[in-house]
C-alpha cells in the first residue's frame, strides 16, 4: 500500500475512535403536567337526601282541629313539627298553633309494617261560645300507630291525655261561670308525604 494512503486511512481510524468515546449529551427531561394549585372543596350535599328529611302533613285532631304543617326528621325514627289549623263546621274551636316530636320506638312491624311511637304536643287554641272567649295552651302526651302506604306516603293514628290551661278568658255575660276542662282524651289522625319519597 502506497505511503499516503497509509496515512489516511490510520487519521480516519482515530477520529471514528474519538467518536466512539466522545460523552453523550445529556438529554432534557420530560416535561411535567402542570397540576392545578386549587384545593377542591368539600363535596356538595345530596339534594334529594337532604330533601328526604322533610315532609309536610295535614289532619284532623280532637285539639289540632282541622290542621296542616310540617316536619323535619332529624332521623329515621324521629320528627319535629309544626302545624296550625282552624275549627271546621260546628266546632266552637277557631285558630289551632301547635308544635310537636314523635319519636319510634322500633322499627316496622307485621305484615302491614305498623310502627308504634310515642308523641308529645303543645297546642294553643282558641275557643268561643255563648259565654267566653277562651285562648287555651293544651300539652298533650300519647302513643301512635303509623304504616307506610308506599311512595312516601303515611298514615298516623294517635292517642293521648291531654292537660289544658287557660292562658286568657274574656266573658262575654253575667250569668254563669265556667272553665276549660282542665284533663281530657285527644285523637288525631294525620296523612304526610316525604318530601322525595322514600
Amino acid at each position: 500500500m502506497p505511503w499516503g494512503s497509509t496515512m489516511v486511512a490510520l487519521v480516519l481510524a482515530s477520529a471514528t475512535a474519538a467518536r466512539a468515546q466522545a460523552p453523550a449529551e445529556p438529554t432534557a427531561p420530560a416535561a411535567v403536567p402542570a397540576t392545578s394549585a386549587a384545593v377542591p372543596g368539600p363535596p356538595t350535599p345530596d339534594a334529594p337526601a337532604a330533601a328526604k328529611r322533610f315532609s309536610v302533613e295535614a289532619g284532623w285532631g280532637y285539639y289540632e282541629v282541622a290542621h296542616v304543617g310540617a316536619s323535619y326528621h332529624p332521623s329515621e325514627r324521629s320528627a319535629i313539627a309544626l302545624f296550625g289549623g282552624y275549627g271546621l263546621g260546628h266546632s266552637e274551636q277557631d285558630l289551632t298553633i301547635g308544635a310537636a316530636y314523635s319519636h319510634a320506638m322500633f322499627g316496622p312491624i307485621g305484615t302491614l309494617q305498623l310502627q308504634p311511637g310515642w308523641n308529645l304536643k303543645a297546642v294553643y287554641w282558641q275557643q268561643s261560645d255563648d259565654y267566653y272567649n277562651w285562648q287555651n295552651l293544651s300539652l298533650v302526651l300519647g302513643p301512635y300507630i303509623a304504616t307506610d302506604l308506599g311512595n312516601g306516603l303515611r298514615v298516623a293514628l294517635d292517642a293521648g291525655v291531654a292537660l289544658s290551661f287557660a292562658l286568657e278568658t274574656d266573658r262575654t255575660q253575667d250569668f254563669t261561670f265556667g272553665h276549660p276542662q282542665r284533663w281530657n282524651g285527644s285523637v288525631c289522625l294525620e296523612i304526610s308525604y316525604r318530601l322525595g319519597g322514600r
